[in-house]
């Protein structure tokens, strides 16, 4: 009888202290921060950068040359949910995080494509071929 009497202590012990962690979890809200407004630092000087990872891409854009500028707008609205999911690991610890990206690199280079169809003709396509070096974070302010 002891024992089991022993056990329901424990058990009603374990559920106090599962509903305080329950307690403890926040509601976090994420906030996109557009490369063009700046630095994490320039616009929240005091925010505390959680999670900082390096990360790079290619984009090559063929005939019109305007691999940097499709290359942004990839960045911006695909690599944006990968940095989402980087984010999601604080999910829960803070009220709100900040996500976005910083410190761009960006190097390109012209392309000449040269295709040689068997009838003789020969076909020449040029454009550009760019690097993205970038570096992307979640930062909160308490």
């Amino acid at each position: 009888m002891k024992n089991k009497l022993a056990m329901l202590m424990l058990l009603n012990l374990a559920s106090i202290g599962i509903a305080e962690a329950n307690d403890k979890t926040k509601n976090t809200k994420f906030e996109y921060i557009a490369p063009y407004l700046g630095s994490i630092r320039d616009i929240y000087p005091s925010a505390t950068i959680q999670t900082y990872r390096t990360d790079y891409f290619s984009y090559a854009e063929t005939v019109s040359g305007d691999g940097f500028s499709k290359g942004l707008e990839y960045l911006y609205n695909q690599q944006k949910d990968k940095l989402k999911n980087m984010c999601n690991q604080h999910k829960g610890k803070f009220n709100k995080v900040y996500y976005g990206f910083d410190n761009f690199s960006v190097s390109e280079r012209q392309l000449t494509d040269i295709t040689i169809n068997y009838s003789g003709g020969t076909k020449y396509s040029t454009g550009q071929k760019v690097h993205f070096l970038f570096n992307m974070y979640c930062a909160t302010i308490e």
